[in-house]
């Protein structure tokens, strides 16, 4: 095959097989030189989509290669093909990101009603979250919250932080210990090897509560959180 150049506006196609082209020389969006059979560019719309199978129609795929990949609506995630089956790629390795904020308010009132995570995508029946990391950011401006007790990023929302972890607690201390004017920062991992009951998680959302009694006080303190997790 000899090289090709198909110019496009901001979309193009180019096919070469003798390796970084100079003459002529396309580049990547980013202004990178082309080392790859197929490139796709793109500023407008996604690159590539792959429409959701079923399980029992990948199954039936004939002459399955390795290293082939489809994407399981049935599961909701990817599969590749290899070793002679079709195998879920480890979601640890696309681990998914959001973050928020915890008002004032939402602080003192999480004890009888729990506070939603921003921004979670849904889950499909049978899939749960998995998180990876909490990171709580405390802006304590005129005061210290008092009163209080652990904090925790349950599934669903249960009151009194009555739900299933997903994360493990954090002490009432990081709050109430603050000194007003000076932020705090905390990293938690996910949950540790607890045992729950298999629907104690699937399709419920993540909330925050916390534990013992609400907080009061705080001024016009904050939380920032930051979670890492992953639908599995």
């Amino acid at each position: 095959m000899a090289n090709n150049y198909i110019p496009g506006t901001t979309n193009a196609t180019l096919i070469a097989d003798g390796g970084i082209i100079s003459t002529p020389a396309p580049t990547k969006v980013a202004g990178d030189k082309v080392n790859a059979v197929l490139e796709l560019q793109t500023t407008t719309r996604a690159p590539v989509f792959m429409k959701p199978m079923t399980t029992a129609q990948i199954a039936a795929i004939p002459n399955p290669t390795n290293g082939m990949e489809a994407f399981d609506g049935d599961l909701g995630r990817f599969v590749q093909y290899y070793g002679g089956a079709w195998n879920q790629v480890n979601p640890l390795n696309r681990t998914n990101y959001t973050s928020g904020t915890l008002a004032t308010a939402d602080v003192q009132g999480m004890y009888a009603a729990p506070v939603a995570v921003a921004s979670l995508p849904a889950l499909a029946a049978g899939l749960t979250y998995v998180v990876h990391g909490l990171r709580l950011v405390l802006d304590s401006v005129t005061a210290a919250f008092t009163g209080g007790g652990a904090i925790q990023l349950q599934y669903g929302n249960t009151v009194n932080a009555g739900g299933v972890a997903a994360a493990n607690t954090v002490a009432a201390t990081f709050l109430t210990a603050a000194v007003a004017g000076t932020d705090r920062t905390i990293y938690t991992t996910g949950l540790d090897g607890s045992a729950q009951t298999a629907a104690a998680s699937l399709t419920l959302g993540m909330y925050f509560s916390n534990a013992t009694a609400a907080f009061a006080a705080g001024g016009t303190s904050s939380i920032a959180y930051q979670i890492w997790y992953s639908v599995v």
